[in-house]
């Protein structure tokens, strides 16, 4: 039982200074997903998931802002991206109802999207310090709360013409704390850190088929 899941973005940003104590900026991002997945393939009723792709546009907005010379605060904002995949096979195991293993040529998964998130920031500059904070609340509770697998279109008569398996989720929000230090008291400067943060994933729903490292 594994997945293969990446996510790559890639699109232009811009930004514009309103005052001197005031900047705004933007970016879009197209988002293409790819996705395989094997849930007990050599078994009676194994499935193995191959050549998904998703594509979405992800949009991120943000403002900086120097209330004084020493002070920077920021407020970044994306919405949730949707993620389906789809263009996809499927090969399902049916040696139990004796029809061998049956390539579904059109298959897709869905559920998965990009959280809606929203993260606040604070600096503090002195001559030789700095100090910074970030708060983000990643809204996993919207994004991720039922897998779906369908496949249809098999390559060979079967009893089982669409094929259909829902997997629950359910994943809660997630708060990261963030602290940040930074230190030069000569040529040389020391960097330390803290991130806290929840995990979204419930212990009753965890499962490899989805890593929470894309939380």
């Amino acid at each position: 039982m594994s997945t293969r899941f990446a996510i790559f973005k890639l699109g232009p940003g811009a930004a514009y200074e309103v005052n001197e104590r005031l900047r705004v900026g933007a970016s879009i991002a197209a988002v293409i997903g790819t996705l395989e997945q094997k849930l007990f393939p050599n078994t009676n009723t194994g499935i193995e998931a191959q050549d998904l792709r998703a594509r979405g546009v992800n949009v991120r907005l943000g403002a900086q802002y120097l209330p004084c010379d020493h002070i920077t605060l920021a407020l970044v904002y994306s919405p949730k991206t949707e993620l389906d995949f789809k263009d996809g096979t499927l090969k399902s195991n049916q040696s139990g109802i004796g029809a061998g293993i049956v390539t579904y040529r059109d298959a897709r998964i869905e559920g998965f999207a990009l959280p809606q998130e929203l993260s606040f920031g604070a600096a503090w500059r002195a001559e030789r310090v700095l100090l910074s904070f970030k708060l983000a609340w990643l809204n996993w509770d919207d994004a991720i709360n039922q897998q779906s697998i369908t496949a249809s279109d098999p390559d060979r008569a079967t009893p089982v013409p669409t094929l259909r398996r829902d997997t629950p989720l359910n994943w809660k929000d997630q708060y990261v704390w963030a602290l940040g230090l930074a230190y030069t008291p000569a040529r040389t400067t020391y960097y330390g850190g803290l991130n806290l943060a929840n995990n979204p994933v419930p212990p009753e729903t965890l499962t490899p088929l989805l890593s929470a490292a894309i939380a």
